[in-house]
């Protein structure tokens, strides 16, 4: 993993109601009706990477539904991608920014990528988790219960 933290950088691409679990679609829907215009991007989380997982057992990722909020179809076609059979799980600690930044939305962020380098650097200081350390210590052991046996 090149990155332990990163912005969580909000994209429009991709995101179907059937790629995602149904007491999700009125979130997408929220998302989609608030997102800024098209030149500019808001920023209000950022991640920490706690752990990581390749997993190369379809069946061990449909033990982790509750854990994200991905439809079983998304998962599926995500584990195959491009013929390659597994998937990279992240356990990521998720922060809330004390503020929004929205930023110029460049030509380098549009697209389809997975990973950009913001022109800016933002602030973190004085963000907090959005879980309670002790929900999400309990999170991350029953995703290593899962996982680890299925992790290559």
């Amino acid at each position: 993993m090149e990155h332990s933290e990163f912005f969580i950088f909000p994209t429009y691409l991709h995101q179907t109601r059937q790629d995602l679990l149904p007491d999700y679609h009125e979130e997408l829907d929220r998302s989609q009706a608030s997102r800024p215009p098209a030149d500019l991007v808001s920023i209000d989380c950022y991640a920490i990477v706690k752990e990581v997982f390749h997993v190369c057992d379809l069946a061990s990722l449909k033990l982790l539904e509750g854990e994200h909020i991905l439809s079983w179809s998304a998962v599926e076609k995500r584990f195959f991608y491009r013929n390659h059979s597994g998937l990279h799980v992240l356990a990521v600690r998720i922060h809330k920014l004390p503020q929004t930044f929205t930023i110029p939305n460049t030509s380098q962020y549009d697209g389809c990528a997975s990973w950009v380098d913001l022109d800016q650097p933002l602030p973190t200081a004085g963000s907090g988790p959005v879980l309670p350390e002790i929900e999400f210590r309990h999170r991350l052991e029953a995703i290593r219960r899962i996982l680890a046996p299925a992790a290559a």
